[in-house]
């Protein structure tokens, strides 16, 4: 394995040559011929040009046989020196285009027009990607026999203004690539020089803005193209970091629901570590700063999704990203840790066996009755905000659902009705679920709904800390006047030497007996407390046993 970062496309054309391109050639059929043009490029050296007039004329590249395109996307560079004066979109302005054996079989779509057309890069050049088999079953225009997906010979663009006062050449076609659909266009592998992790700007330094898979964005962001894979399977270090990076992900009428996706691919023997921002601290204490925001369109619902979910992955680090208008995430794996990140407008998340802490889900683009985020251990999800938007903000999918905690989640605008569509908790597994909610979380005793046909009970704990315990001393809590232990410990080793803490949760205004037992130490016994109502510290002082001393 090299320590590369490739794009993983296929060229189609290249657009240097009128005849021998790639094994093709390149024909108009509205005009006399296409021109060969070395001044106006942006891959290569050179690019086909034709004049456009207020008839439709096309640029066709013809590959001498058929080829399969029923799995197939196409990506193709196009600069239009008259925006202004071609026709609307939805008149056919600018379409891509695709033809049979015979061009007069064609079926072509719209992807540009006077009223509607990308911004441009590099002196006017726009890519387009059109996912073939999209195109094919709702065609703008058709031709003759329109070919079948696995009878396509021609591909290129047609064209139309409204009105052209110039005779010249006008548009110009640059290279294209096709892509399967459902593969990553970018594989970055291995590390820089084989020391150092990868990084956006590395990847756009690798491929060169010609390719435009990724692209120079204004004010320093990046526009993706095209889907992303970290890693691979072999035996090396492969290693992804980068912080405060800003990641656009294009728009484009033809991209199919599979087109974006951005993943981590593990190996058994080697190393892969993926990841975006800073990591401050450990555990449920830790957080998260300086990572990436990854922006989609917000109308277009192909968005990316994301699959962190790989068994062999060593580390992914989501650390106070911000992803917006963003599709599904798979963080199901322990090595996956999200932290201080804002979800806005964003699908769902599947979070399983992995750290899901102090992150914000903001107007969650979920549809009535369905969760945000999935899984099966509450106790994941830690110290999250979760703003309603519609639907729930957790679904508990345990095969075997018992007793699960709810440590500082925060539960905004979520009904406090069982069985509602909106309520903050979707149980949806059978059996008994008890939820002791702990650490200042705000989940409502009734906010919950069954659809598994099991049972939620909600326990609104609060936690006490007693501090200022000596060491080896043991912590026991029991329901009043009964031997029902609620919460304990043997041996309190949190804290430091003769400065031991042990945190209890268990519901507010409860009445419970509490031990505190060293043999050193006269035992503190109390009866009846009353649990507070909200979290608090109980210092303790343990005065030493006589018989004790007297007896050692």
């Amino acid at each position: 394995m090299a320590n590369t970062i490739t794009d993983n496309r296929t060229t189609l054309f290249q657009a240097n040559a009128l005849t021998g391109d790639n094994g093709g050639s390149w024909s108009s059929l509205s005009s006399t011929s296409p021109a060969l043009d070395t001044d106006v490029t942006i891959e290569g050296t050179g690019s086909v040009a034709e004049q456009a007039t207020n008839s439709r004329r096309d640029l066709i590249w013809d590959a001498g046989s058929t080829a399969d395109f029923s799995n197939t996307v196409v990506y193709m560079w196009v600069n239009c020196g008259v925006v202004g004066l071609l026709d609307t979109k939805t008149n056919g302005g600018l379409r891509m285009k695709f033809t049979g054996a015979s061009a007069t079989n064609f079926f072509e779509v719209n992807i540009a027009g006077s009223d509607d057309y990308p911004q441009a890069v590099a002196g006017g050049w726009v890519q387009f990607v059109v996912d073939v088999p999209l195109a094919q079953a709702s065609p703008d225009a058709t031709g003759g026999t329109p070919p079948a997906l696995t009878a396509i010979q021609g591909v290129g663009i047609s064209f139309l203004t409204s009105a052209m006062t110039k005779v010249a050449d006008n548009i110009w076609v640059d290279a294209a690539w096709t892509l399967a659909d459902g593969t990553a266009g970018i594989l970055v592998q291995g590390r820089n020089g084989g020391t150092t992790p990868w990084d956006w700007g590395d990847i756009l330094t690798q491929l060169g803005s010609s390719s435009g898979a990724l692209k120079a964005g204004p004010a320093g962001t990046y526009i993706l193209n095209t889907s992303v894979q970290f890693g691979i399977s072999d035996t090396t270090t492969h290693e992804f970091l980068d912080t405060n990076a800003v990641v656009l992900f294009d728009s484009q009428d033809w991209m199919n629901t599979d087109h974006y996706f951005i993943r981590g691919l593990g190996n058994t023997g080697g190393t892969t570590n993926i990841t975006f921002g800073v990591k401050t601290g450990s555990g449920t204490t830790a957080t998260g700063a300086q990572g990436c925001t990854f922006i989609g369109d917000p109308v277009d619902p192909n968005r990316c999704s994301w699959d962190f979910d790989d068994p062999d992955l060593d580390l992914v680090g989501l650390y106070g990203c911000t992803f917006q208008h963003q599709g599904d995430f798979q963080l199901d794996d322990p090595a996956v840790e999200t932290i201080s990140c804002q979800f806005i407008d964003c699908n769902g998340a599947t979070v399983s066996n992995s750290l899901f802490l102090r992150n914000k889900i903001i107007d969650s683009n979920t549809a009535d009755g369905v969760a945000f985020a999935v899984t099966d251990d509450f106790g994941d999800i830690v110290y999250c905000q979760f703003e309603w938007s519609d639907g729930h903000a957790v679904e508990l999918n345990a095969t075997t659902p018992t007793s699960q905690n709810n440590v500082g989640n925060l539960f905004s605008g979520f009904t406090n009705t069982v069985n509602s569509t909106d309520a903050a908790v979707l149980n949806s597994a059978a059996g008994s679920l008890t939820i002791n909610s702990s650490g200042g979380s705000n989940l409502q005793s009734n906010s919950y709904r069954n659809t598994g046909g099991g049972s939620v009970t909600i326990n609104n704990n609060i936690s006490v800390t007693f501090s200022g315990l000596k060491d080896n001393t043991e912590v026991r809590i029991y329901s009043a006047g009964t031997s029902t232990e609620l919460d304990g410990i043997e041996n309190a080793t949190a804290g430091t030497a003769d400065n031991r803490t042990f945190t209890a949760s268990i519901a507010a205004s409860t009445s419970v007996d509490y031990v505190i037992h060293n043999v050193a130490y006269e035992n503190i016994r109390t009866q009846s407390f009353s649990w507070p109502t909200s979290d608090s510290t109980l210092p303790v002082q343990q005065r030493l046993d006589r018989n004790y001393i007297l007896n050692t």
